[in-house]
């Protein structure tokens, strides 16, 4: 039987390529097994979907879902509650090492108890089953050894087990303009909203979607990164509380966070963002400068094309939340300052 070969891929922007967790290791089989996959994945997905399986607020992995969808409710749910004098908190949770920290037996039991077809479970038991593993170390090779728990990285059915997997993470209530908590996720991406004119009200309401949301991880086996657990107050008044306590932890209140590549403010002025922006413009274009030359290189046309393709879709990630009515002026006097640098 042919055995999948592991791509171990370097993940971008980490700090440390000696740290393990720099790297992802991608299973890679080019057999009919991958048409029975999406095959699977597609009944599972309608199944879902006809169910209710996946919670309305993953944003991340769906058909017809993307990015933009959740930057534009998280936007517009906030400056909604704005508008009735209202106070928002959003706590910031991710996942970390979400699909190999998967149980197998959970995610049978959760597929189970939202009524999944036998044959549907049936397929999934044996695709998790019986798997093995063995690690390289330079010239050292292990033997084979049982994995235990994890998704098999690459597969059509990786997402959709995920999404089906963590929907109890989210609060189960739909995610619209009406509701005083939802959350929004992008696969292991999560963030609770709360809103009250009352602070007292808000800081039970972070303490609650805490507490949910470690009940949900301590059985699932999932690891709530501390280091991008951000707790953040949107409003344009001025904040009295800095920290929270919970149990054993406190929580500081943050001034900004990073979301979805977003960088995030309490006031939603992307000030902070767009300065990020300018220091990543700067440093892009002074790596571009070195083979754009005027005696050797690419010439003007092509330098254009270079720029337009690689820099901007950079520059204009999230533009849809951050590009506001009051920035416009600004914001388009700077890019049209950064077209006209790479003519």
């Amino acid at each position: 039987m042919e055995s999948f070969t592991d791509s171990h891929t370097k993940k971008a922007a980490k700090e440390d390529y000696s740290n393990p967790n720099s790297y992802l290791p991608i299973a890679l089989l080019s057999t009919l097994g991958k048409i029975f996959e999406r095959i699977i994945n597609n009944r599972l997905v309608h199944w879902a979907k006809k169910m209710g399986a996946i919670a309305q607020g993953h944003m991340g992995g769906r058909r017809g879902h993307n990015i933009n969808d959740a930057l534009v409710l998280f936007t517009m749910w906030i400056k909604a509650k704005w508008r009735e004098g209202k106070t928002v908190t959003g706590v910031f949770l991710y996942v970390k090492s979400a699909y190999p920290t998967v149980h197998k037996e959970r995610l049978l039991d959760t597929l189970r108890s939202k009524g999944a077809p036998p044959y549907l479970t049936n397929v999934i038991v044996s695709f998790l089953s019986d798997r093995h593993t063995k690690i390289k170390l330079n010239d050292f090779v292990s033997n084979n050894f049982f994995i235990k728990q994890g998704l098999p990285q690459d597969s059509s059915l990786l997402v959709t087990f995920y999404l089906i997997y963590n929907s109890s993470l989210l609060l189960p209530r739909p995610p619209t303009l009406e509701e005083d908590q939802i959350s929004i996720a992008y696969i292991n991406d999560v963030v609770h909203l709360t809103e009250s004119k009352c602070h007292n009200r808000l800081l039970k309401s972070i303490k609650e979607v805490i507490a949910h949301s470690l009940r949900w991880g301590t059985p699932h086996g999932a690891i709530i990164d501390e280091k991008k657990t951000n707790i953040l107050w949107f409003t344009k008044k001025k904040i009295t509380h800095t920290e929270i306590r919970l149990t054993e932890k406190t929580f500081k209140l943050q001034q900004t966070t990073k979301w979805l590549g977003v960088h995030l403010d309490s006031k939603l002025n992307f000030g902070n963002h767009i300065r990020k922006l300018k220091k990543t413009c700067s440093l892009t274009m002074n790596k571009l400068r070195l083979i754009i030359k005027t005696t050797y290189g690419l010439n003007p046309r092509e330098a254009q094309q270079l720029v337009l393709g690689v820099l901007f879709p950079r520059l204009l990630f999230g533009s849809i939340l951050w590009f506001t009515k009051q920035n416009k002026k600004t914001v388009k006097s700077w890019l049209d300052k950064v077209h006209n640098n790479s003519s």
